[in-house]
């Protein structure tokens, strides 16, 4: 989110960041009435899921942003998807894939997608304040 793009994190702290963060959400949806599964199990999910997911938006869309080109539009989608994926390869159970694919498809939308613009905004002003 922020802290990495303002570079206060380097890569792997970026994505251990989305990974605590996952597995909270994960242990917490898993400690819902009929979940059926444990918080541990959730919380392991969630975490590979939303490490997942924030990397894969940007494989995803890599290069786009300095080219000038939007993110695809598809991009929570495929990262929900590889983060099911993910999941699903490692054993989880369908409950287990389910709350991967949904920190996965978060984590895309709100740090991924949210801070994409950020880089064009600073490099237009960039460009405006040079021509002056």
């Amino acid at each position: 989110g922020t802290q990495a793009q303002n570079n206060n994190l380097n890569a792997f702290s970026h994505a251990f960041a989305h990974a605590v963060a996952g597995c909270v959400a994960g242990a917490a949806g898993a400690s819902a009435p009929g979940s059926g599964i444990s918080t541990g199990s959730g919380c392991g999910a969630g975490a590979l899921g939303a490490a997942v997911g924030e990397l894969s938006a940007g494989f995803y869309n890599h290069g786009r942003e300095a080219a000038g080109l939007p993110a695809k539009t598809d991009t929570v989608a495929f990262a929900s998807m590889i983060s099911a994926i993910a999941a699903a390869a490692t054993g989880q159970s369908a409950q287990g894939v389910a709350i991967a694919s949904g920190a996965g498809a978060n984590a895309a939308q709100n740090n991924y997608m949210a801070h994409l613009g950020e880089y064009e905004t600073n490099l237009n002003a960039c460009r405006k304040t040079r021509m002056a």
